[in-house]
């Protein structure tokens, strides 16, 4: 079941990827999901990969910190939404704190909903 995840379609390029991509799929997918997808990917490629290059991608997996959302239900309660609007608001603010490559703060990914 594990590999599974590492399987996932988005996590097809992982070889290829930017910082910025790389933190988006460690948030979305996990460590152990791009970590296996990385090693598979690796272990299937037939270009040479240094051995240098393997050990800082793979330390750069490990070393990443999941950062929390800024932002909860009860935030989005307290500006009068109700039910569905909150989850609704909830998949919008953590789009755009993952779009913004989590730099986004409170006060920000509330103020995109005020809008």
């Amino acid at each position: 079941a594990r590999l599974s995840g590492a399987a996932a379609p988005a996590l097809k390029p992982v070889t290829t990827f930017d910082a910025r991509a790389l933190r988006r799929a460690l948030y979305i997918h996990g460590t152990d999901a791009v970590r296996d997808a990385y090693l598979l990917a690796i272990a299937a490629s037939e270009e040479a990969v240094g051995t240098a290059d393997i050990r800082k991608r793979l330390a750069d997996i490990e070393d990443w910190a999941h950062p929390s959302l800024p932002v909860r239900g009860g935030d989005f309660q307290a500006l009068g939404l109700k039910g569905k609007a909150i989850g609704e608001a909830m998949r919008e603010a953590e789009q755009a704190f993952i779009d913004s490559d989590f730099s986004l703060s409170r006060d920000a990914l509330l103020s995109l909903r005020k809008q």
